[in-house]
């Protein structure tokens, strides 16, 4: 397998990066082909997924509105002890994704003692290595590389702030060049490759394995004895399998068994589990975080005193030494008002989506954004606007996306063009 699987040390070039992650999409197609699970399936429909084709890439980040959303912490239940591959830590997921996982792990191991599933060290019985963690730790920790980023580049530019104006500006200079790539704003981290899907508690990982190692995925999932079995009882359960990482499953929101499971907890659909388990992040973000975060930014960048050159009474430039202005979140909030900060938040959402609106357009829906506010509802105003921004057109991973880039790809290694780093964030698949 060594020569045509990738295992993380085993490519030399791009051009051979690209054939061995071919031979990888080739393989897991055939595996999605051949291994469709009719148990309990009269539609013959397979569990067995491409996680990074389509809207899959927004599984478990977006409702279904496609607005970014997170669990509430209520619908979270830890699983009991011998499920997760180390006892000593607490692992835990949405209630009804726990009690199927149960159900399955206690079915893994009953097959094992009657010798159907073999011990195995990939697919032997699964025990969960990832899980729910807290979406807002991740964006705080993500948040946090950005303000030292944003302070670094203040202290080495010699920039001086004097108050938060000045600070705003310098701080939306940087997103134009950045947002698109690492997002500023809660929702769109969600969204993003930044954060995992584990973390919406309706994905789970039995394996920590690398996700580049392609020889792996085949020769100890693929290859496995208990390949088969183990889709067939995912299935049976109401999850699917990520043929992109095979130790990743999800829960099938549509299948027979997911949907029992949720009903067991008095929810009747998927519509209904994201209206009762989850919140919608915009709406949280911005009127929960977004004031307090700009100011915390602002005091952690800001000097307390600043020195600017001036001209003095002879008309000779003078050093003059002035302080930076204070704010109380209270004094910030009156001297920048909610329907000022939400145009910048606007503005800030603008640049991090992929989809781009005509300046034009970015003004019209700002403005009908702000109108809302004030004349109809706060809630309302931030909604709609994420609706129309959170479109799935050619998103990255959409259907539309995957498409061109496939086809840009194809073009540039055949013809060797441009072997960067652009290429290569193009072909390697990272882990969402």
């Amino acid at each position: 397998m060594a020569d045509k699987f990738v295992n993380g040390d085993n490519v030399r070039d791009l051009k051979g990066l690209f054939y061995k992650r071919a031979s990888y999409r080739d393989r897991a197609q055939s595996e999605r082909i051949s291994n469709r699970t009719v148990q309990n399936n009269p539609d013959n429909e397979q569990n067995l997924i491409d996680y990074h084709y389509g809207e899959l890439v927004l599984f478990g980040k977006v409702d279904t509105l496609y607005l970014p959303t997170t669990p509430q912490a209520t619908a979270v239940k830890i699983f009991k002890t011998g499920v997760s591959a180390d006892d000593k830590t607490t692992v835990s997921a949405i209630n009804f994704v726990v009690n199927q996982y149960e159900k399955l792990f206690d079915a893994c191991t009953a097959q094992q003692q009657i010798g159907k599933m073999q011990k195995d060290k990939a697919l032997g019985v699964p025990r969960i290595q990832r899980a729910y963690s807290s979406p807002q730790n991740a964006y705080n920790k993500h948040i946090s590389g950005i303000a030292n980023v944003l302070n670094n580049h203040i202290r080495n530019n010699n920039i001086e702030i004097l108050d938060f104006d000045d600070f705003l500006n310098i701080l939306m200079s940087l997103l134009s060049k950045s947002a698109s790539e690492v997002p500023f704003t809660l929702p769109a981290f969600i969204k993003s490759k930044y954060y995992s899907c584990t973390n919406s508690g309706l994905v789970l990982e039995i394996s920590t394995d690398s996700t580049n190692d392609d020889e792996n995925k085949v020769d100890n999932y693929f290859e496995s004895r208990n390949w088969n079995l183990w889709l067939s009882m995912c299935n049976q359960y109401g999850f699917a399998v990520d043929a992109n990482l095979p130790w990743r499953i999800m829960a099938d929101l549509d299948s027979k068994p997911m949907i029992a499971a949720m009903a067991s907890v008095g929810i009747s659909d998927k519509s209904d589990m994201f209206a009762k388990q989850f919140k919608q992040a915009p709406q949280n973000y911005v009127f929960r975080q977004f004031a307090s975060q700009l100011l915390g930014l602002y005091n952690k960048v800001r000097r307390k005193q600043v020195i600017t050159a001036k001209n003095n009474k002879n008309n000779k430039l003078q050093n003059h030494v002035e302080n930076s202005k204070e704010y109380t979140l209270d004094s910030f909030q009156r001297a920048y008002p909610a329907s000022f900060l939400i145009g910048k938040y606007c503005d800030i959402r603008f640049l991090e989506e992929e989809r781009k609106f005509s300046k034009t357009k970015q003004e019209q829906l700002k403005r009908e954004c702000i109108d809302t506010f004030r004349g109809i509802s706060r809630t309302r105003a931030i909604g709609n606007f994420e609706i129309i921004l959170n479109k799935t057109f050619d998103y990255r991973g959409s259907a539309g996306y995957i498409m061109k880039a496939n086809a840009e790809i194809a073009e540039r290694v055949q013809s060797e063009r441009d072997p960067n780093r652009e290429i290569e964030r193009e072909i390697l698949r990272k882990k969402q």
